[in-house]
């Protein structure tokens, strides 16, 4: 506890840590696998790129700045993605978030919980939230990463249709490696249908 103590008194706004992913039968796929990431330098940015690398429960943030963003939104249509939009609040507020990298804990994955049923209109209400919220410095960036998310879940759900929608979103001198990618994704249903 001496290590995580250190972190609370340092001037982050938010400490976080990792968590190792546990399925039915122990670890995944008999390997290590691993929750959370250090956030890059730009907290929001990397967010918006890269997506929520904080689990709540191993989330420890400063009671003002919690009660300065709101807490968690409990707006039912964002269910299971409160905590990601308490952090991009923090990002956007200029909070400093402080990575421990240890593994003080675990992750269940299974498939009868709110994370793993429908997530498409809670990451768009998210999104849609967000967007309007950010600097305008970052909106073309947010804009192709949040069409490529909501693409990437609308495939995943069985949605290809709205999925290639949100692809044909995403430009290439914005965000080239999401164009590229979501190009593959687009190409690969089409060679399956």
């Amino acid at each position: 506890m001496d290590c995580v103590r250190k972190f609370l008194t340092s001037e982050a706004d938010l400490v976080y840590h990792g968590l190792l992913k546990k399925g039915l039968h122990g670890e995944l796929n008999g390997k290590e696998s691993l929750v959370g990431r250090k956030i890059g330098a730009d907290p929001l940015r990397d967010m918006i790129v890269r997506g929520n690398p904080i689990a709540t429960s191993a989330a420890i943030v400063k009671r003002s700045i919690f009660e300065r963003i709101g807490g968690f939104d409990e707006d039912p249509k964002l269910a299971a993605v409160e905590d990601f939009d308490a952090w991009l609040k923090m990002a956007e507020q200029g909070c400093i978030f402080s990575y421990l990298p240890k593994k003080l804990g675990c992750y269940w994955l299974g498939n009868d919980n709110i994370s793993a049923r429908s997530r498409l209109d809670r990451h768009s209400r998210l999104f849609e939230k967000h967007l309007l919220l950010i600097d305008a410095k970052y909106h073309p960036l947010a804009f192709a990463h949040f069409s490529y998310a909501l693409g990437s879940i609308a495939a995943a759900e069985g949605q290809q249709d709205l999925a290639n929608e949100y692809f044909r979103k995403i430009r290439v001198g914005t965000a080239p490696v999401r164009w590229i990618f979501s190009r593959v994704k687009m190409s690969r249903r089409r060679a399956v249908n």
